[in-house]
């Protein structure tokens, strides 16, 4: 099971910043053909190919399903966000990154 989340930024500029954060990042895994950015915490013992992925259509909205949580993709997320003006969207109402990565910040 996934969940999906809508990440709006206040500009289009933040996305071409916050996309290369996210590709630097040691979680990041490529796939060929493969036009999304996709994180993989490979403490997690899972089969999942990817974590988390993230999509945009080249507006200033980044599409972020989560397939699986932990604490170091959190940590990465919320680095890549930081200086940043964002809004997370989840079914019309926003939440906090804290909120989504619950379960794994206690």
């Amino acid at each position: 099971m996934s969940f999906e989340y809508e990440i709006h930024l206040d500009n289009k500029d933040s996305l071409e910043i916050i996309k290369s954060w996210l590709k630097a990042s040691p979680y990041y895994v490529s796939f060929e053909d493969d036009n999304n950015i996709n994180l993989r915490d490979y403490t997690l013992n899972h089969s999942w190919s990817y974590d988390i992925r993230f999509h945009s259509n080249g507006s200033n909205i980044i599409f972020m399903v989560i397939n699986n949580f932990s604490k170091n993709l959190f940590i990465t997320i919320r680095d890549s966000l930081m200086g940043y003006n964002y809004q997370i969207i989840d079914d019309d109402e926003e939440v906090s990154l804290e909120y989504i990565f619950r379960s794994c910040l206690n």
